[in-house]
């Protein structure tokens, strides 16, 4: 078997427990170019990842941790928070392209 370079960028995901398809449409939302095969072929490590891709996934998983730790509202927490849902919404809209609207936490229209 070939020992090829690990990356980190599959960590992420699945930490996030997101799946490729759902990696792909995250970060074609969030404007870093993308494609199945190309997520699929640096997860296997056959190459790495643009830097977009390291960014892109870590601001997720950093708001991801603050949401779940719940720390003290700053100024600057709920401009994350607030960058983290829009990012979200992004995401949700590319892959539920037949919505006009998206459904905010409480299921009403936004």
């Amino acid at each position: 078997m070939i020992d090829r370079p690990h990356h980190p960028a599959a960590d992420i995901q699945q930490m996030l427990g997101m799946t490729q398809l759902e990696l792909v449409d995250y970060l074609t939302a969030r404007g870093v170019k993308t494609s199945l095969g190309a997520v699929r072929s640096w997860s296997r490590g056959f190459y790495t990842p643009p830097e977009a891709v390291y960014e892109e996934l870590w601001s997720l998983w950093i708001a991801v941790e603050e949401n779940n730790r719940l720390p003290p509202e700053t100024p600057e927490s709920v401009r994350e928070r607030q960058r983290s849902i829009e990012g979200m919404r992004i995401w949700y809209a590319a892959r539920h392209p037949e919505l006009d609207e998206i459904p905010d936490d409480a299921g009403e229209e936004i």
